[in-house]
């Protein structure tokens, strides 16, 4: 597994769905050379956070920026926070079903904390 998270970044270092759609980043890889498959985290423009998984990380960004899945139809996406690549696409599909449960929402909040302080996400009116 290689997980792309952040530590110690600004708000401004964190990248727009804009700019990882774009062809020059997506943290110095080619994503078009790797056969990968990924798990990440977006926060949503109502302050929550969508947990998703697919191989094609730049269309999946570009159908949830266009309104084109269900789930996040009504509070497009606004930063992608987390993002991690498998090898197979079960180990994926494994993880992304762990991190929607209790337990993994909860360890993926202790993981992207900084993160997840740095952008302003509060949950319940609390900061996390």
């Amino acid at each position: 597994m290689v997980s792309l998270s952040f530590d110690r970044v600004k708000t401004q270092d964190f990248y727009p769905i804009e700019r990882v759609m774009s062809n020059d980043v997506m943290m110095g890889l080619n994503l078009s050379l790797l056969a990968m498959h990924y798990v990440y985290i977006l926060l949503l423009s109502n302050n929550s956070l969508y947990t998703g998984s697919t191989s094609n990380i730049k269309r999946r960004l570009s159908e949830h920026k266009q309104g084109k899945v269900t789930s996040t139809r009504f509070s497009r996406c606004h930063r992608l926070l987390h993002l991690e690549m498998y090898v197979l696409k079960t180990d994926a599909e494994r993880r992304e079903k762990f991190l929607k449960t209790t337990e993994g929402k909860r360890l993926l909040r202790m993981q992207i904390r900084d993160i997840l302080i740095n952008v302003g996400y509060r949950k319940n009116s609390e900061i996390v």
